[in-house]
């Protein structure tokens, strides 16, 4: 397969197998299982097949267990990429992620393999199959925190309506409920002094094209709700406050609760003796629930990709066997 990066192509096809030259995306809630699901898929496909990460905490080194990462074990053999490859130290973005995607895609492409994109990060996956045109414009952590002030004193809807007013493109797009993505479009106005929605549904035509099959993985809410109760559990048993004291020690208290990662701030309030190890347990298994409930009603809404129910082994299997079998055409919709 020979491309340059950056190029306006399509890749090709290779027509010897219904997936060769098609990536493969697997999405769904955290504690799903899309893991163990594409290590399945991958050694199905004869060891042709490699994982890039979409989870924008996972990227992070020093959070292996918090962020419930694949251990070498679980990996079974199968290369993974983009996976506890930066330190917390440094600055990160979806541009940043989307750039390292796309290098790694093409790697894989060259080597005649089938990437597999999988993870939780919705806007992660979005970025690539869409290429969307990302505004280069870096976090900036003071004008968020001014911005989460003024809606914990006036309200979410209270920024909502700013946005509206100097956005109404996004504002029609984006829930008045998710706040973070209301302040990041107020982030970019303020810094690009371009409209939030000037950067939405343009895909970078710089970026190379290609065929895709894209799933988000299902289970009853019941079940979910069980095995993120027990994974979070796990999570603190097997290291997950040891890991952040660590942090702690090492002077980077400031730097974990900028990044809002999940388990981070449960796991500083055990330790600070603000709670204790039942409460913190508790609470973490309240976020990591109300965490993949926002992550359920994203991957619901993503058109293309196509809803996968692996609850039980018989489910696990045919879902397996339906992706594998996913040939032809162009997307998933």
């Amino acid at each position: 397969m020979n491309y340059e990066y950056g190029d306006e192509k399509t890749l090709p096809l290779d027509k010897k197998s219904p997936l060769n030259g098609f990536l493969i995306a697997i999405g769904g809630a955290t504690a799903t299982g899309k893991s163990r699901f594409a290590v399945e898929l991958a050694k199905r496909l004869n060891g042709k097949a490699e994982i890039i990460s979409a989870d924008s905490a996972q990227i992070y080194e020093e959070l292996s267990v918090i962020t419930a990462r694949t251990t070498p074990e679980e990996m079974e053999g199968i290369p993974h990429h983009l996976s506890g490859f930066i330190s917390i130290d440094e600055d990160f973005s979806l541009a940043l992620y989307q750039e390292h995607a796309f290098k790694t895609i093409k790697e894989i492409f060259d080597r005649g393999n089938i990437p597999i994109l999988v993870g939780g990060t919705g806007l992660y996956i979005r970025s690539v199959l869409e290429r969307y045109r990302i505004p280069e414009v870096a976090p900036r952590f003071d004008f968020r925190s001014e911005m989460e002030k003024i809606a914990n004193e006036k309200g979410n809807q209270f920024l909502f309506n700013i946005l509206r007013e100097k956005d109404p493109l996004s504002a029609e797009k984006i829930d008045p409920r998710n706040l973070p993505r209301v302040i990041r479009a107020l982030e970019v106005m303020e810094f690009s002094g371009e409209p939030f929605s000037s950067f939405t549904g343009k895909p970078r035509n710089d970026l190379p094209s290609f065929d895709y099959r894209a799933f988000h993985l299902t289970l009853p809410r019941e079940v979910l709700y069980r095995r993120i109760d027990l994974r979070a559990a796990e999570m603190i048993k097997s290291g997950g406050i040891k890991e952040i004291r660590q942090l702690l020690n090492n002077g980077k208290r400031d730097r974990l609760f900028e990044l809002k990662i999940l388990g981070v701030r449960e796991m500083v309030y055990i330790l600070e003796g603000l709670c204790t190890l039942e409460e913190g347990t508790g609470l973490l298994q309240r976020n990591t629930r109300k965490y993949a409930k926002r992550q359920l009603t994203w991957f619901r809404a993503e058109k293309n990709m196509l809803s996968l129910d692996i609850n039980g082994d018989a489910a696990f299997m045919a879902s397996l066997e339906k992706v594998l079998s996913c040939g032809g055409g162009s997307q998933v919709h």
